[in-house]
């Protein structure tokens, strides 16, 4: 039985899309070997250490995610005057932080190194650690994990890349800040991959590792796709009851303004006509709140914010759903994970994107049951009229779990899996 420490970001029970990757393969992993968990806090509520499915979750405190998070909370759940206030402490601390980044020499809170490489350190003292199993983003966990094989040459360090660190377009802010950290971040990749063991990518960032830069690294580097195709267990308790004179419609993940803006869905929903009962229902998290509530007003009942819950929640609604809905991201070198974890559900699916270079367009065509739509303002229409077609058509087809998995066999979590467990030994 091997130690293994995985470096997870996000985790239970308030789950990144990161986290929920992890947990696929942490699943796999765990009938074999020993498992331990270092999360990033991201509730003041959450505990430091928690027993969970079969093992230990150690979370390192993050005050500026927390504090965010509870702002955003009382926010919405709060009215005049305290919801300004709560308002005025969130651009606060975007305003400070923003700050803070532009001042800094590269796009890394080395707070979150030292606290990652710390528990390292602690968690090694009680029992050795074989393997470290890393997570990007936070990138901050990559940094910890090759310090701490600096100081402990015996430890497997095996990062599992899932979004662009130093060609990120979200994650310096401004693009002259990338430009301008462009090679140093270069050089912080390299020293990553060239102190690990092994290094795993997703598909679409094989464009970057491809680059002349990491041309003595490419023995190293191995790509996995999304270990997401996975039959779902369903919890009752945490079913969602919908209106079952409706067609249900489901989005759920996170949005946000400048990379996956629910706005232009929501356009093409106020052309359907109310009396078609087509409902879309949203559980999500990010920065979109504000949008979805003002358009409750044109879309009424057909519309319905369940905000952020529960991963089971988010499961069993997605699995309660007559059609579920995916929106892409503006920029197409960053992927979103959901579209696999729909797929699993074997759902007609509603695909919204912006580019005709969408990476998922065709992965989706080879899918019986999807309806692809361009945004384009002047089709609105057009698009109204086709998801409501489709709706119609559609609404209660599935696709058995079993051909979806033959299929797509490369996402599964026990494919994935086998390619991290193989270098343990």
């Amino acid at each position: 039985m091997v130690n293994v420490v995985v470096l997870a970001g996000h985790y239970y029970p308030l789950f990144s899309a990161n986290g929920s990757i992890m947990k696929n393969l942490i699943d796999e992993l765990k009938t074999e070997h020993k498992i331990t968990v270092i999360a990033v806090k991201n509730n003041f509520m959450l505990s430091d250490y928690e027993d969970y499915d079969g093992y230990n979750i150690i979370r390192l405190n993050e005050f500026a995610t927390c504090f965010h998070n509870f702002c955003e909370r009382k926010k919405h759940s709060t009215k005049g005057l305290m919801k300004n206030v709560y308002n005025f402490l969130l651009q606060s601390k975007r305003g400070l932080l923003l700050l803070k980044k532009v001042l800094k020499k590269e796009s890394l809170d080395h707070t979150q190194v030292k606290k990652h490489y710390k528990a390292l350190q602690k968690l090694n003292e009680k029992s050795t650690i074989d393997v470290i199993l890393p997570v990007s983003l936070p990138f901050e966990s990559f940094v910890a994990a090759v310090m701490f094989k600096e100081t402990h040459p015996n430890v497997k360090v095996l990062p599992f890349q899932l979004d662009h660190f130093s060609d990120s377009e979200t994650l310096h802010n401004f693009s002259f800040i990338k430009k301008l950290r462009y090679n140093k971040h270069i050089e912080i990749e390299k020293e990553c991959i060239k102190n690990s063991d092994q290094f795993y990518i997703l598909p679409q960032l094989k464009e970057h590792y491809d680059d002349k830069e990491f041309i003595h690294f490419q023995d190293k580097i191995t790509v996995c796709e999304h270990p997401l195709i996975k039959a779902k267990v369903i919890n009752v308790l945490n079913t969602i009851k919908f209106n079952v004179n409706r067609i249900n419609l489901v989005y759920a993940g996170s949005l946000y303004k400048d990379i996956r803006n629910p706005k232009e869905l929501l356009d093409i929903l106020t052309f359907i006509p109310s009396d078609e009962n087509i409902c879309l229902n949203v559980f999500h998290f990010g920065n979109c709140n504000e949008i979805i509530e003002d358009f409750k007003g044109k879309l009424g009942d057909n519309l319905q914010n369940h905000e952020q819950v529960p991963s089971e929640v988010s499961i069993s609604a997605m699995n309660d759903s007559d059609i579920l809905v995916s929106i892409a991201n503006k920029i197409n070198n960053q992927v979103p994970s959901k579209i696999f974890d729909y797929l699993s559900f074997g759902k007609p699916i509603i695909h919204v994107y912006h580019d005709d270079n969408d990476p998922y367009i065709n992965l989706l065509n080879e899918y019986p049951l999807v309806l692809c739509v361009k945004i384009d303002n002047e089709k609105i229409e057009d698009n109204a009229l086709k998801i409501q077609e489709f709706c119609k058509s559609n609404s209660g087809k599935s696709i058995s779990f079993d051909k979806i998995q033959e299929k797509y066999f490369y996402a599964t979590p026990s494919f994935v899996a086998s390619k991290f467990s193989k270098e343990f030994i």
